[in-house]
């Protein structure tokens, strides 16, 4: 099983030549809606940038060919887009450089974007291959912090010390939530924010959430007593081209989420978080430990949709039978449509472009499942349904 976040397998590697790798034109028509779609909704306010880049590619056959390198479960516009920015902050120098503001440098701009970076992957076709079929995305996101800390604070024994397992931690830096500042913007202006310690002499780590709903306004910084992760492919945020990756696959036109990530960075070459490389399914029960005295949290967000269905109920039966032993939190914000072999409840209405939150409560043997909020993928914005009744059941009866 490959989870979390599974590599590019080196068998991916073809030549490259314009054909798809496999010539399945369904396939290649399937990317070009992926990158139209990325553009129409994800990037059009957000990332310019990557809006153009991601029209210009979704007409071009040779590009879209490039892409195709990729691994089937990698096979995404932002794994183009990071490959991209990654060359460019390795020093790569192209009149496109200079629409990238992390690279810029106070260049003044020419030329159309899509259209450069057209130019670009067919000037760094081999480079861009290479890794394309040896990568995987980081999207190592900070600000989801925003959804983990009241799924914490709703879904944990109140006031009992925790252990944080996180899957496809990446270079662990969601594993520092304690150590970042949340900001929470609710309806009609209620606004307050939760802190825990600053790291001495480097900037905060400010994290930020728009907010329908009511939640819970006395919620204290979660009580970690010990954390850890497993990725696949962990990120050492000592190195520096790790570090550049990780920087990559953010985009460049993002000076929020480029600051907030650059800040947690430094943070974790302060205090660093333990991540394992291994398959999170199955050292499972070795990452959750000894009944010692903290109680369990596992969590992950956007791992899951890179694995098949068959994976994803892997890892919900592992999760059950640690349930069936011990009491165990299991927290994730996950794509519903891409999820399918998640305990994820339905909700009636709800935006398709959001994720759902859903915490998995073990207690005494019984297992609970509720959807508490629905989230954009990176927590900008969250609808709290927390009100909401979960649904119980019996792991005995299952």
């Amino acid at each position: 099983m490959g989870l979390p976040r599974r590599p590019a397998r080196a068998a991916a590697r073809a030549g490259l030549s314009g054909a798809p790798p496999s010539g399945a034109v369904a396939d290649v028509d399937r990317l070009r809606a992926d990158f139209e779609r990325l553009a129409r909704v994800e990037c059009a306010t957000r990332s310019p940038l990557s809006a153009a880049i991601c029209r210009a590619v979704a007409r071009d056959s040779a590009t879209l060919a490039l892409a195709m390198r990729a691994p089937s479960a990698q096979r995404r516009p932002t794994l183009l887009l990071a490959a991209i920015h990654d060359l460019l902050l390795a020093g790569a120098e192209h009149p496109l450089a200079a629409h990238v503001p992390t690279v810029a440098g106070g260049r003044t701009p020419s030329g159309r974007a899509g259209e450069l970076a057209l130019d670009f992957c067919a000037a760094h076709r081999r480079q861009l291959a290479a890794i394309l079929s040896t990568r995987g995305t980081q999207t190592n996101e900070v600000n989801r912090v925003a959804a983990l800390l009241p799924a914490l604070a709703v879904a944990t024994p109140p006031g009992a010390p925790l252990r944080l397992v996180e899957l496809g931690a990446s270079a662990g830096l969601n594993l520092l939530a304690d150590r970042y500042e949340v900001r929470y913007d609710q309806a009609g202006g209620a606004s307050f924010a939760v802190h825990g310690p600053r790291t001495p002499h480097h900037p905060p780590v400010v994290c930020s959430c728009a907010v329908r709903g009511t939640l819970p306004r006395d919620m204290p910084m979660p009580a970690i007593a010990s954390r850890i992760g497993v990725d696949l492919a962990p990120i050492d945020v000592r190195d520096p081209q790790a570090v550049r990756w990780l920087l990559a696959c953010t985009w460049p036109d993002e000076p929020d989420r480029i600051t907030r990530l650059r800040a947690a960075i430094a943070v974790a070459r302060v205090h660093p978080p333990t991540v394992v490389q291994g398959d999170g399914p199955r050292l499972l029960a070795e990452l959750v430990g000894p009944d010692g005295g903290q109680h369990p949290v596992i969590w992950h967000s956007w791992v899951l949709a890179y694995g098949t269905p068959s994976e994803q109920r892997l890892l919900a039966t592992a999760i059950d039978e640690i349930g069936r032993r011990r009491d165990v939190t299991w927290i994730y914000l996950e794509q519903h449509s891409e999820t399918p072999g998640l305990p994820t409840p339905v909700v009636a209405a709800h935006d398709p472009a959001d994720s759902a939150l859903v915490a998995v409560t073990y207690r005494r043997g019984a297992r609970t499942v509720q959807r508490l909020a629905d989230a954009h993928p990176h927590a900008r914005h969250m609808r709290w349904l927390a009100s909401r009744q979960g649904e119980a059941q019996d792991l005995a009866d299952r």
